[in-house]
């Protein structure tokens, strides 16, 4: 059972990181502040 718990935890770390990347790419000017919208609803599951 103690798996169970694990699996969302991971989830959020993933999409920490995951947004963490995307927050880089707008620092970087590779992606407007529009696309990095769009990811954090798409990784949030909005």
């Amino acid at each position: 059972m103690a798996a169970a718990p694990a699996e969302p935890a991971a989830a959020g770390a993933g999409t920490a990181d995951g947004l963490k990347k995307f927050k880089d790419l707008l620092d970087s000017g590779v992606i407007t502040q529009e696309e990095l919208d769009a990811k954090k609803k798409e990784l949030s599951g909005l």
